[in-house]
């Protein structure tokens, strides 16, 4: 089982997180632009022994795809590319979540516009890796 690499995906930045060896704390790896992702993620694929990588999946609050959602699915689709299983996961609030958190660590999202990216990965991947000890407990 390798590690689990979370992208929030933006039309200027995708944030990037990734998990721990045991799928338990998500790390943030900062951001790249949409024109470097494909590439960056092939080196953590190949460093870090990355088999997911879950996509952020920005529905509207309706449930609907609309543009972003679709910027998503075309990432998604290159990223298949690579060989590793991709995931596209509903994160309608992450970036608000991420700006909520920035500003109870005293730190200002508008001034960090990237490192809210990158904290807004790690709520996604926060998310998909509780849903996966989610799963194994309703098994076991």
């Amino acid at each position: 089982m390798g590690r689990v690499l979370a992208l929030d995906p933006g039309e200027k930045r995708i944030g990037i997180a990734i998990s721990d060896p045991t799928r338990t704390i998500p790390k943030g790896m900062g951001w790249v632009s949409p024109g470097e992702v494909v590439e960056r993620v092939r080196e953590l694929i190949e460093e870090k022994s990355v088999d997911v990588i879950v996509i952020g999946y920005p529905l509207d609050t309706f449930g609907k795809v609309g543009k972003r959602a679709q910027m998503a699915e075309e990432l998604a689709v290159k990223l298949q590319q690579l060989g590793v299983d991709v995931v596209l996961w509903d994160e309608r609030f992450s970036t608000h979540e991420a700006q909520r958190m920035m500003r109870e660590m005293g730190l200002k999202p508008s001034k960090l516009k990237g490192r809210t990216d990158e904290q807004a990965a790690m709520v996604i991947l926060e998310g998909y890796l509780w849903s996966l000890e989610w799963r194994k407990g309703k098994k076991g």
